[in-house]
Protein backbone atom coordinates (compact mmCIF):
# COMPACT_ATOMS: atom_id res chain seq x y z
CA UNK A 1 0.00 0.00 0.00
CA UNK A 2 2.76 2.50 0.81
CA UNK A 3 4.83 1.40 -2.27
CA UNK A 4 1.11 2.46 -4.65
CA UNK A 5 1.09 6.02 -2.64
CA UNK A 6 4.53 6.53 -3.57
CA UNK A 7 4.25 6.09 -6.73
CA UNK A 8 0.98 7.89 -6.87
CA UNK A 9 2.74 11.01 -5.24
CA UNK A 10 5.78 10.62 -7.60
CA UNK A 11 3.14 10.94 -10.20
CA UNK A 12 1.78 13.99 -9.19
CA UNK A 13 5.00 15.42 -8.46
CA UNK A 14 5.61 14.82 -12.07
CA UNK A 15 2.43 16.34 -13.26
CA UNK A 16 2.77 19.22 -11.42
CA UNK A 17 6.27 19.56 -12.98
CA UNK A 18 5.35 19.55 -16.39
CA UNK A 19 2.43 22.03 -15.97
CA UNK A 20 5.02 24.81 -14.15
CA UNK A 21 7.36 23.66 -17.19
CA UNK A 22 4.60 24.81 -20.12
CA UNK A 23 3.76 27.56 -17.99
CA UNK A 24 6.61 28.91 -17.96
CA UNK A 25 7.65 28.10 -21.43
CA UNK A 26 4.38 29.96 -22.26
CA UNK A 27 5.43 33.06 -20.02
CA UNK A 28 8.59 33.01 -21.77
CA UNK A 29 7.43 33.07 -25.09
CA UNK A 30 4.38 35.59 -24.18
CA UNK A 31 7.16 37.64 -22.99
CA UNK A 32 9.71 37.90 -25.40
CA UNK A 33 7.33 38.67 -28.61
CA UNK A 34 5.72 41.38 -26.22
CA UNK A 35 9.42 42.66 -25.77
CA UNK A 36 9.35 42.51 -29.98
CA UNK A 37 6.33 45.24 -29.69
CA UNK A 38 4.78 43.65 -32.66
CA UNK A 39 2.55 46.25 -34.69
CA UNK A 40 3.74 48.64 -31.29
CA UNK A 41 1.16 46.83 -29.15
CA UNK A 42 3.36 48.18 -26.10
CA UNK A 43 2.57 52.30 -27.32
CA UNK A 44 -1.03 51.25 -27.79
CA UNK A 45 -1.26 50.07 -24.42
CA UNK A 46 0.28 53.31 -23.26
CA UNK A 47 2.76 51.21 -21.08
CA UNK A 48 6.32 51.91 -22.82
CA UNK A 49 7.51 54.57 -19.96
CA UNK A 50 7.59 53.18 -16.20
CA UNK A 51 9.80 56.04 -14.64
CA UNK A 52 12.50 57.69 -15.59
CA UNK A 53 14.68 56.22 -18.71
CA UNK A 54 13.47 52.44 -17.15
CA UNK A 55 11.17 51.41 -19.65
CA UNK A 56 8.52 49.05 -20.20
CA UNK A 57 11.11 46.88 -22.26
CA UNK A 58 13.74 46.85 -19.35
CA UNK A 59 10.73 45.20 -16.75
CA UNK A 60 10.15 42.41 -19.83
CA UNK A 61 14.43 42.16 -19.90
CA UNK A 62 14.01 41.21 -16.29
CA UNK A 63 11.03 38.95 -16.52
CA UNK A 64 12.48 37.15 -19.29
CA UNK A 65 15.76 36.36 -17.91
CA UNK A 66 13.98 34.94 -14.69
CA UNK A 67 12.22 32.75 -16.91
CA UNK A 68 15.37 31.59 -18.44
CA UNK A 69 17.23 30.88 -14.84
CA UNK A 70 14.01 28.07 -14.03
CA UNK A 71 14.81 25.93 -16.82
CA UNK A 72 17.55 23.13 -16.83
CA UNK A 73 20.18 23.47 -19.53
CA UNK A 74 21.12 19.93 -21.09
CA UNK A 75 23.54 20.13 -24.39
CA UNK A 76 25.09 17.08 -26.25
CA UNK A 77 27.49 16.66 -29.70
CA UNK A 78 24.07 18.64 -31.97
CA UNK A 79 24.34 22.13 -29.99
CA UNK A 80 28.08 22.68 -30.88
CA UNK A 81 27.21 24.87 -33.19
CA UNK A 82 24.95 27.26 -31.07
CA UNK A 83 27.74 26.68 -28.57
CA UNK A 84 29.90 28.03 -30.91
CA UNK A 85 27.91 31.07 -32.46
CA UNK A 86 27.08 31.78 -28.62
CA UNK A 87 30.80 31.99 -27.64
CA UNK A 88 31.60 34.40 -30.74
CA UNK A 89 28.08 36.61 -29.67
CA UNK A 90 29.59 36.87 -26.08
CA UNK A 91 32.99 37.54 -27.61
CA UNK A 92 31.38 40.58 -29.63
CA UNK A 93 28.87 41.73 -27.21
CA UNK A 94 32.48 42.13 -25.08
CA UNK A 95 33.88 44.18 -28.21
CA UNK A 96 30.87 46.46 -28.12
CA UNK A 97 30.75 47.15 -24.58
CA UNK A 98 34.55 47.95 -23.82
CA UNK A 99 35.77 48.76 -27.08
CA UNK A 100 33.08 50.49 -29.72
CA UNK A 101 31.05 52.48 -26.23
CA UNK A 102 33.51 53.30 -24.19
CA UNK A 103 37.14 53.13 -25.44
CA UNK A 104 36.88 54.00 -29.01
CA UNK A 105 34.67 57.61 -28.70
CA UNK A 106 36.95 58.67 -26.10
CA UNK A 107 40.07 57.94 -28.27
CA UNK A 108 38.45 59.73 -30.81
CA UNK A 109 37.49 62.98 -28.89
CA UNK A 110 33.64 62.71 -29.60
CA UNK A 111 32.27 65.78 -28.27
CA UNK A 112 29.08 64.37 -28.58
CA UNK A 113 29.96 61.80 -26.43
CA UNK A 114 28.80 60.96 -22.80
CA UNK A 115 29.80 57.79 -20.80
CA UNK A 116 26.72 57.71 -18.84
CA UNK A 117 24.19 58.28 -21.78
CA UNK A 118 26.25 55.88 -24.16
CA UNK A 119 25.85 52.96 -21.18
CA UNK A 120 22.28 53.59 -21.18
CA UNK A 121 21.63 53.34 -24.82
CA UNK A 122 23.56 50.17 -25.10
CA UNK A 123 21.31 48.16 -23.35
CA UNK A 124 19.37 47.31 -26.19
CA UNK A 125 21.93 45.49 -27.87
CA UNK A 126 22.82 43.67 -24.55
CA UNK A 127 19.63 42.43 -24.46
CA UNK A 128 18.91 41.61 -28.21
CA UNK A 129 22.05 39.31 -27.93
CA UNK A 130 21.15 37.60 -24.50
CA UNK A 131 17.30 37.39 -25.65
CA UNK A 132 18.85 34.92 -28.65
CA UNK A 133 20.62 33.26 -26.47
CA UNK A 134 17.65 32.10 -24.20
CA UNK A 135 15.68 31.62 -26.89
CA UNK A 136 18.00 28.72 -27.87
CA UNK A 137 17.33 26.64 -24.93
CA UNK A 138 13.19 27.79 -24.87
CA UNK A 139 12.54 26.69 -28.32
CA UNK A 140 14.54 22.94 -28.35
CA UNK A 141 12.20 22.57 -24.90
CA UNK A 142 8.87 23.58 -26.68
CA UNK A 143 9.04 24.77 -30.41
CA UNK A 144 5.24 23.88 -30.62
CA UNK A 145 4.62 26.74 -27.87
CA UNK A 146 6.33 29.23 -29.50
CA UNK A 147 4.61 28.58 -32.36
CA UNK A 148 1.84 28.51 -31.54
CA UNK A 149 2.14 32.31 -29.27
CA UNK A 150 3.83 33.24 -32.42
CA UNK A 151 0.86 32.52 -35.04
CA UNK A 152 -1.91 33.46 -32.62
CA UNK A 153 0.22 36.73 -31.72
CA UNK A 154 0.92 37.33 -34.95
CA UNK A 155 -2.66 36.95 -36.48
CA UNK A 156 -4.61 39.25 -33.92
CA UNK A 157 -1.82 41.89 -34.34
CA UNK A 158 -2.20 41.87 -38.21
CA UNK A 159 -5.69 42.16 -38.61
CA UNK A 160 -5.55 45.45 -35.58
CA UNK A 161 -3.29 46.92 -37.87
CA UNK A 162 -5.21 46.35 -40.99
CA UNK A 163 -8.70 47.17 -39.43
CA UNK A 164 -6.21 50.43 -38.09
CA UNK A 165 -5.53 51.75 -41.29
CA UNK A 166 -9.45 50.23 -42.87
CA UNK A 167 -11.25 52.27 -40.44
CA UNK A 168 -8.84 54.73 -39.24
CA UNK A 169 -9.68 54.25 -35.55
CA UNK A 170 -6.93 54.59 -33.10
CA UNK A 171 -5.92 50.97 -32.63
CA UNK A 172 -2.42 50.32 -33.38
CA UNK A 173 -0.12 53.06 -34.35
CA UNK A 174 0.27 53.80 -37.80
CA UNK A 175 2.64 56.15 -39.00
CA UNK A 176 1.38 57.76 -42.45
CA UNK A 177 4.30 58.44 -45.08
CA UNK A 178 3.76 59.38 -48.63
CA UNK A 179 5.28 57.29 -51.38
CA UNK A 180 6.12 60.63 -53.33
CA UNK A 181 6.45 58.90 -56.63
CA UNK A 182 3.21 57.35 -56.74
CA UNK A 183 1.27 60.24 -54.49
CA UNK A 184 -0.09 57.46 -52.14
CA UNK A 185 0.02 57.29 -47.77
CA UNK A 186 2.34 54.00 -46.76
CA UNK A 187 0.94 53.02 -43.33
CA UNK A 188 4.32 52.43 -41.19
CA UNK A 189 4.09 49.88 -38.93
CA UNK A 190 5.62 50.86 -35.22
CA UNK A 191 7.68 47.39 -35.25
CA UNK A 192 7.09 44.09 -37.46
CA UNK A 193 8.70 42.31 -34.42
CA UNK A 194 9.27 38.51 -35.57
CA UNK A 195 6.04 38.86 -37.99
CA UNK A 196 8.67 38.65 -41.07
CA UNK A 197 9.43 34.97 -40.11
CA UNK A 198 5.94 34.33 -41.71
CA UNK A 199 6.74 35.08 -45.16
CA UNK A 200 9.44 32.07 -45.55
CA UNK A 201 7.13 30.20 -43.46
CA UNK A 202 4.76 30.65 -45.87
CA UNK A 203 6.37 29.96 -48.96
CA UNK A 204 8.03 26.65 -47.52
CA UNK A 205 4.68 25.03 -46.50
CA UNK A 206 3.44 26.07 -50.42
CA UNK A 207 5.78 25.15 -52.31
CA UNK A 208 6.72 21.67 -50.54
CA UNK A 209 2.97 21.68 -49.89
CA UNK A 210 4.05 20.20 -46.03
CA UNK A 211 0.30 18.93 -44.52
CA UNK A 212 1.73 19.81 -40.99
CA UNK A 213 -0.17 21.15 -37.69
CA UNK A 214 -1.18 25.03 -38.02
CA UNK A 215 -0.69 24.93 -41.45
CA UNK A 216 -3.97 26.81 -42.23
CA UNK A 217 -2.93 29.13 -39.29
CA UNK A 218 0.61 29.68 -40.67
CA UNK A 219 -0.85 30.83 -44.37
CA UNK A 220 -3.43 32.87 -42.80
CA UNK A 221 -0.17 34.72 -41.13
CA UNK A 222 1.17 34.81 -44.29
CA UNK A 223 -1.60 36.26 -46.43
CA UNK A 224 -1.72 39.22 -43.47
CA UNK A 225 1.67 39.25 -43.39
CA UNK A 226 1.71 39.79 -47.00
CA UNK A 227 -1.48 42.80 -47.32
CA UNK A 228 0.91 44.34 -44.27
CA UNK A 229 3.72 44.73 -46.79
CA UNK A 230 1.35 45.89 -49.24
CA UNK A 231 -0.06 49.04 -47.16
CA UNK A 232 3.59 49.93 -46.02
CA UNK A 233 4.51 49.97 -49.50
CA UNK A 234 8.41 48.56 -48.81
CA UNK A 235 9.59 48.04 -52.14
CA UNK A 236 11.97 45.47 -50.63
CA UNK A 237 9.55 43.73 -48.77
CA UNK A 238 6.87 43.06 -51.69
CA UNK A 239 9.88 42.22 -54.03
CA UNK A 240 10.97 39.69 -50.91
CA UNK A 241 7.72 38.16 -51.31
CA UNK A 242 8.47 36.60 -54.75
CA UNK A 243 11.97 36.09 -54.23
CA UNK A 244 11.24 33.80 -51.37
CA UNK A 245 8.94 31.93 -53.43
CA UNK A 246 11.27 31.51 -55.79
CA UNK A 247 13.90 30.58 -53.44
CA UNK A 248 12.01 28.03 -52.34
CA UNK A 249 10.99 26.47 -55.91
CA UNK A 250 14.94 26.41 -56.01
CA UNK A 251 15.37 24.53 -53.36
CA UNK A 252 12.82 22.04 -54.19
CA UNK A 253 14.55 21.67 -57.44
CA UNK A 254 17.99 20.89 -55.71
CA UNK A 255 16.76 18.43 -53.22
CA UNK A 256 14.81 16.46 -55.28
CA UNK A 257 17.54 16.62 -58.07
CA UNK A 258 14.13 16.84 -60.21
CA UNK A 259 13.85 20.69 -62.54
CA UNK A 260 10.73 19.73 -63.66
CA UNK A 261 9.37 20.81 -60.43
CA UNK A 262 10.03 24.57 -61.23
CA UNK A 263 7.58 24.33 -63.82
CA UNK A 264 5.50 23.17 -61.54
CA UNK A 265 6.18 25.56 -58.61
CA UNK A 266 6.16 28.40 -60.93
CA UNK A 267 2.35 27.50 -61.82
CA UNK A 268 1.70 27.00 -58.06
CA UNK A 269 3.08 30.51 -57.17
CA UNK A 270 1.63 32.41 -60.28
CA UNK A 271 -1.71 30.92 -58.95
CA UNK A 272 -1.46 31.94 -55.43
CA UNK A 273 0.05 35.36 -56.29
CA UNK A 274 -3.06 36.32 -58.56
CA UNK A 275 -5.30 35.31 -55.80
CA UNK A 276 -3.73 37.29 -53.42
CA UNK A 277 -3.37 40.29 -56.02
CA UNK A 278 -6.72 40.06 -56.83
CA UNK A 279 -8.12 39.67 -52.95
CA UNK A 280 -5.89 42.90 -52.70
CA UNK A 281 -6.86 45.00 -55.11
CA UNK A 282 -10.50 44.39 -54.31
CA UNK A 283 -9.26 45.85 -50.82
CA UNK A 284 -6.67 48.22 -51.74
CA UNK A 285 -7.10 49.00 -55.51
CA UNK A 286 -4.81 52.20 -54.92
CA UNK A 287 -1.84 50.32 -53.19
CA UNK A 288 -2.03 47.38 -55.87
CA UNK A 289 -1.43 49.65 -58.62
CA UNK A 290 1.14 51.10 -56.22
CA UNK A 291 3.14 47.91 -55.60
CA UNK A 292 3.32 47.29 -58.76
CA UNK A 293 5.14 50.57 -60.33
CA UNK A 294 7.48 50.40 -56.78
CA UNK A 295 8.25 46.95 -58.07
CA UNK A 296 8.86 48.39 -61.51
CA UNK A 297 11.28 50.92 -59.60
CA UNK A 298 13.05 48.57 -57.85
CA UNK A 299 13.87 46.27 -61.02
CA UNK A 300 15.06 50.04 -62.49
CA UNK A 301 17.44 50.70 -59.67
CA UNK A 302 18.93 46.78 -59.85
CA UNK A 303 19.76 47.16 -63.07
CA UNK A 304 21.01 51.05 -63.36
CA UNK A 305 20.94 52.19 -60.01
CA UNK A 306 18.32 54.77 -60.99
CA UNK A 307 14.62 54.93 -60.77
CA UNK A 308 12.08 55.21 -63.52
CA UNK A 309 12.76 59.32 -63.29
CA UNK A 310 16.22 59.03 -63.83
CA UNK A 311 17.32 59.93 -60.37
CA UNK A 312 19.88 57.88 -58.64
CA UNK A 313 19.64 55.61 -56.14
CA UNK A 314 22.78 54.41 -53.97
CA UNK A 315 21.56 52.15 -51.67
CA UNK A 316 22.99 49.12 -53.29
CA UNK A 317 26.31 50.24 -54.16
CA UNK A 318 29.20 51.51 -52.07
CA UNK A 319 28.59 54.88 -53.13
CA UNK A 320 27.67 57.48 -49.97
CA UNK A 321 30.50 59.85 -49.38
CA UNK A 322 29.52 61.16 -46.14
CA UNK A 323 29.61 57.37 -44.41
CA UNK A 324 33.00 57.00 -46.28
CA UNK A 325 34.60 59.86 -45.48
CA UNK A 326 33.90 58.25 -41.43
CA UNK A 327 35.08 55.22 -42.15
CA UNK A 328 38.62 56.61 -44.07
CA UNK A 329 39.02 58.80 -41.10
CA UNK A 330 39.31 55.91 -38.86
CA UNK A 331 39.47 52.73 -40.74
CA UNK A 332 40.94 50.17 -38.22
CA UNK A 333 38.20 50.66 -35.23
CA UNK A 334 35.70 53.15 -36.68
CA UNK A 335 33.90 56.09 -35.01
CA UNK A 336 32.68 53.81 -31.84
CA UNK A 337 29.55 54.18 -30.51
CA UNK A 338 28.05 57.98 -31.54
CA UNK A 339 24.24 58.73 -30.92
CA UNK A 340 23.46 60.68 -34.14
CA UNK A 341 23.68 57.21 -35.93
CA UNK A 342 20.80 56.23 -34.06
CA UNK A 343 18.63 59.47 -34.57
CA UNK A 344 16.63 60.87 -37.42
CA UNK A 345 18.27 64.19 -36.63
CA UNK A 346 21.63 62.53 -37.24
CA UNK A 347 20.08 60.33 -40.26
CA UNK A 348 19.52 63.80 -41.42
CA UNK A 349 23.18 64.97 -41.01
CA UNK A 350 24.19 61.67 -43.12
CA UNK A 351 24.30 59.17 -40.15
CA UNK A 352 22.07 56.91 -42.29
CA UNK A 353 22.53 53.46 -40.70
CA UNK A 354 19.51 52.03 -41.67
CA UNK A 355 19.51 52.93 -45.32
CA UNK A 356 22.77 52.08 -45.45
CA UNK A 357 23.52 49.47 -43.01
CA UNK A 358 26.94 47.95 -44.46
CA UNK A 359 28.43 51.01 -44.85
CA UNK A 360 27.58 52.24 -41.75
CA UNK A 361 29.05 49.07 -39.63
CA UNK A 362 31.97 49.93 -41.67
CA UNK A 363 31.90 53.37 -40.23
CA UNK A 364 30.73 52.86 -37.00
CA UNK A 365 33.09 49.46 -35.83
CA UNK A 366 36.03 49.75 -38.82
CA UNK A 367 37.58 46.69 -39.87
CA UNK A 368 38.58 44.85 -37.13
CA UNK A 369 34.96 45.81 -35.13
CA UNK A 370 33.78 43.33 -38.07
CA UNK A 371 36.27 41.54 -37.83
CA UNK A 372 35.29 40.49 -34.55
CA UNK A 373 31.76 39.44 -35.82
CA UNK A 374 32.64 37.98 -38.97
CA UNK A 375 33.14 34.11 -37.59
CA UNK A 376 29.16 33.85 -36.81
CA UNK A 377 29.13 34.83 -40.75
CA UNK A 378 31.21 32.03 -41.37
CA UNK A 379 29.08 29.71 -39.36
CA UNK A 380 25.74 30.44 -41.18
CA UNK A 381 27.70 29.68 -44.56
CA UNK A 382 28.96 26.17 -43.31
CA UNK A 383 25.76 25.42 -41.79
CA UNK A 384 24.04 26.51 -44.50
CA UNK A 385 25.92 24.20 -47.14
CA UNK A 386 25.60 21.26 -44.92
CA UNK A 387 22.25 20.90 -44.21
CA UNK A 388 20.97 21.72 -48.01
CA UNK A 389 23.59 18.45 -48.69
CA UNK A 390 21.99 16.75 -46.02
CA UNK A 391 18.48 17.72 -47.27
CA UNK A 392 19.28 16.57 -50.78
CA UNK A 393 20.80 13.11 -49.86
CA UNK A 394 17.96 12.28 -48.02
CA UNK A 395 15.22 13.48 -49.90
CA UNK A 396 12.16 11.02 -49.67
CA UNK A 397 13.21 9.73 -45.96
CA UNK A 398 13.03 12.78 -44.07
CA UNK A 399 9.60 13.04 -42.55
CA UNK A 400 7.73 16.49 -43.21
CA UNK A 401 7.23 17.49 -39.69
CA UNK A 402 7.77 20.69 -37.98
CA UNK A 403 11.08 20.72 -37.15
CA UNK A 404 11.56 19.90 -41.57
CA UNK A 405 9.45 23.36 -41.82
CA UNK A 406 11.39 25.05 -39.28
CA UNK A 407 14.66 24.28 -40.69
CA UNK A 408 13.45 24.85 -43.94
CA UNK A 409 12.20 28.26 -43.60
CA UNK A 410 15.33 29.51 -41.48
CA UNK A 411 17.37 28.19 -44.20
CA UNK A 412 15.57 30.21 -46.64
CA UNK A 413 15.47 33.29 -44.09
CA UNK A 414 19.63 33.15 -43.89
CA UNK A 415 20.22 32.48 -47.78
CA UNK A 416 17.69 35.76 -49.04
CA UNK A 417 19.63 37.56 -45.99
CA UNK A 418 23.21 36.96 -47.39
CA UNK A 419 22.11 37.43 -51.01
CA UNK A 420 21.63 40.91 -49.90
CA UNK A 421 25.29 42.10 -50.08
CA UNK A 422 24.04 45.49 -49.56
CA UNK A 423 22.81 45.06 -45.89
CA UNK A 424 25.59 42.81 -44.76
CA UNK A 425 26.11 43.60 -40.76
CA UNK A 426 22.99 44.87 -40.64
CA UNK A 427 23.07 42.82 -37.18
CA UNK A 428 25.76 45.72 -36.08
CA UNK A 429 25.13 48.51 -37.01
CA UNK A 430 21.15 48.61 -35.99
CA UNK A 431 22.12 45.98 -33.20
CA UNK A 432 19.76 47.49 -30.57
CA UNK A 433 16.85 46.45 -32.90
CA UNK A 434 17.41 44.05 -35.18
CA UNK A 435 15.82 41.39 -32.96
CA UNK A 436 14.30 39.28 -35.59
CA UNK A 437 17.99 38.30 -36.89
CA UNK A 438 19.19 37.21 -33.68
CA UNK A 439 16.49 35.25 -32.34
CA UNK A 440 16.03 33.95 -36.28
CA UNK A 441 19.99 32.62 -36.00
CA UNK A 442 19.17 31.06 -32.58
CA UNK A 443 16.21 29.73 -33.53
CA UNK A 444 17.73 27.93 -36.41
CA UNK A 445 20.40 26.27 -34.72
CA UNK A 446 17.89 25.18 -32.14
CA UNK A 447 15.53 23.01 -34.99
CA UNK A 448 18.79 21.75 -36.43
CA UNK A 449 19.68 20.32 -32.78
CA UNK A 450 16.97 18.91 -32.75
CA UNK A 451 16.15 17.90 -36.07
CA UNK A 452 19.70 16.08 -36.17
CA UNK A 453 19.34 14.40 -33.37
CA UNK A 454 16.26 12.83 -34.23
CA UNK A 455 17.65 11.80 -37.35
CA UNK A 456 20.61 10.07 -36.18
CA UNK A 457 19.59 8.30 -33.10
CA UNK A 458 16.02 6.84 -34.89
CA UNK A 459 17.28 6.19 -38.54
CA UNK A 460 20.38 4.01 -39.30
CA UNK A 461 19.45 5.23 -42.94
CA UNK A 462 19.98 8.03 -42.70
CA UNK A 463 23.25 8.12 -41.30
CA UNK A 464 24.78 5.31 -44.42
CA UNK A 465 23.17 7.64 -46.77
CA UNK A 466 24.89 10.76 -46.11
CA UNK A 467 28.75 10.65 -45.51
CA UNK A 468 28.37 10.42 -42.14
CA UNK A 469 27.37 12.01 -38.97
CA UNK A 470 30.81 12.48 -37.78
CA UNK A 471 31.85 14.57 -40.55
CA UNK A 472 28.86 17.16 -39.11
CA UNK A 473 28.83 16.55 -35.38
CA UNK A 474 32.26 15.11 -35.10
CA UNK A 475 30.23 11.66 -33.58
CA UNK A 476 32.84 8.80 -33.40
CA UNK A 477 31.73 6.87 -36.44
Amino acid sequence: MSSMNSIADAQEVNESNKLLDTFINYTFWCLLILYTNPGGVIQALDIYYISGKINFGDLLFVLITACYFFIPKNYSVFDNDFIKVRKYLIIFLFYYLAAFVVLIPIVNGNINYSLPDALTKARYTVFVILLSIYAYDFFKRRFDIFLKVFLFSSIIVLILFIATVLTGLNILPVGLMNRDFVNINRNIMESEGLMPLLIPMGAAVIIFNLKIKYRNLILIGFALMSLAYLLELWRRNIAAIFIYFILAALVSAFISRRYTVILNNALKIILLVSSLVLISYLLFPRYINAAVVGIKESISVIESSRDMRGQKDVRLTLDRPFINEKFYEHPLFGTGFDNRWRTKGGDNQGYEAADYPFLAALAMYGIVGLMVFLPIYVVIVRILKLDFAYLRANNGQIEKSLTFLFALSFMLFFVFDLLQYFNYFQAVSISESYYNWYIALSLYLAVRSEFYSTEFQNNEQLNSNYYESYKIFKIPA
